[in-house]
């Protein structure tokens, strides 16, 4: 009797990055540019690009290319946040 085929492991659903605390550590940076580099050295895919843009709440992603989706995640994190409290202040 051969032997049973062995299950092959299911495809990671969730890129293997913590996104959660990539959208805390944007939220926490002062400067567009400052977002900008730091998505960049994490050479964040597509798809991992998009869980962080799910943790920011946004809406509509799943067409962007991954420069559209990087720069998309660090206005919502860093520029929107920028804007409002310079409101608060106006």
């Amino acid at each position: 009797m051969p032997p049973a085929p062995q299950a092959q492991p299911a495809p990671a659903s969730a890129p293997d990055v913590d996104a959660a605390a990539v959208a805390a550590h944007l939220r926490s940076l002062a400067t567009l540019d400052d977002g900008a580099a730091y998505l960049d050295s994490l050479g964040l895919k597509a798809p991992a690009l998009r869980a962080v843009a799910a943790q920011l709440h946004l809406t509509r992603i799943d067409r962007l290319s991954a420069p559209a989706l990087r720069a998309r995640i660090v206005q919502q994190a860093i520029g929107a946040r920028n804007k409002f409290a310079g409101l608060r202040h106006w």
